[in-house]
């Protein structure tokens, strides 16, 4: 944030349901409450700064979302900054639980949907986040908004599988403006982190240098 606000962009940082400093709880934290989070944020920065273009950067689970955001939303997005994004389609998306079998999520699912919720994870997941999941294919909103994206993965990810990074990074190819980039990231963890403090700071200095440098190309 601190520097794009140094290239003359101002932004907006939120916390979903039930994560970070947010005070509802997780059985809030569903795709249509995340979209409605950020038009709220949209809406906000709008009053605040004045109307322009607009970019969304997510990473894992908020890629998702900002990957879905421009079919969901009302606000018009001008490019989007995707950093490991949780885009498996469908529940295939729910890799965060860490569940190998498939059909153990299949069935996490529908007794999810038919109690309202479940526990699991360490948390109260809604049934609502399962069915909402269930009908999103991100990379096929990817596909069909066409905007100017970024994309980044790491070389340890250890969340998310190897399906979902290549569908992704094939997605992101196929855009006009699409822009995939990977190398810098090779020795980062899920969260672009690392146990080695030259390494965390030379992949969170990669980071913000490669999206900072991508969102002034598309918003200046």
């Amino acid at each position: 944030a601190a520097d794009l606000a140094a290239q003359g962009i101002a932004t907006v940082r939120l916390d979903f349901p039930g994560c970070g400093n947010s005070t509802e709880p997780f059985t809030a934290y569903t795709l249509s409450n995340m979209t409605d989070d950020v038009e709220s944020a949209i809406t906000y920065m709008q009053q605040t700064y004045g109307t322009g273009r607009t970019a969304l950067v997510g990473h894992s689970m908020g890629g998702r979302l900002a990957s879905l955001y421009p079919q969901l939303g009302q606000y018009p997005v001008t490019a989007l900054a995707l950093w490991s994004p949780a885009n498996g389609t469908g529940l295939r998306g729910m890799e965060f639980l860490n569940i190998d079998d498939f059909s153990a999520v299949e069935a996490l699912a529908a007794e999810a949907e038919a109690s309202g919720s479940i526990s699991t994870w360490g948390v109260d997941v809604s049934g609502t986040l399962f069915t909402e999941m269930r009908d999103s294919d991100p990379n096929a909103a990817l596909r069909e908004s066409a905007l100017p994206t970024l994309l980044t993965y790491t070389g340890h990810e250890g969340i998310l599988g190897d399906t979902t990074q290549a569908e992704t990074i094939a997605a992101v190819e196929s855009l006009p403006d699409g822009r995939v980039v990977l190398e810098p990231f090779a020795e980062g963890n899920h969260n672009y982190l690392s146990e080695d403090a030259a390494t965390a700071a030379a992949l969170d200095k990669a980071l913000r240098e490669t999206t900072v440098a991508f969102l002034v190309e598309y918003l200046k």
